[in-house]
């Protein structure tokens, strides 16, 4: 949890401890949705990490999200 808090802080995403420990205790994946964070961040999409966490606990691969969100995928019919 330390590791994914410092992380963050490095990457410039000011995160309280509280809401890190509120998705690990909820059952989500913090490791992702940290990379997603910070992906997101560097992008300048407009996802805050509650976003984040919230489409983790929703059951959707955050990092999947995010890309799909800097690559949209066209489909030619």
């Amino acid at each position: 949890m330390l590791n994914s808090i410092v992380k963050l802080h490095k990457s410039g995403i000011m995160v309280d401890i509280d809401s890190v420990q509120c998705h690990i205790l909820s059952g989500g994946d913090i490791y992702s949705v940290v990379e997603a964070s910070i992906s997101a961040n560097r992008s300048k999409l407009p996802f805050s990490f509650d976003d984040l966490c919230q489409i983790d606990l929703a059951g959707r691969d955050v990092t999947q999200a995010v890309e799909s969100y800097v690559n949209p995928v066209t489909i030619h019919c």
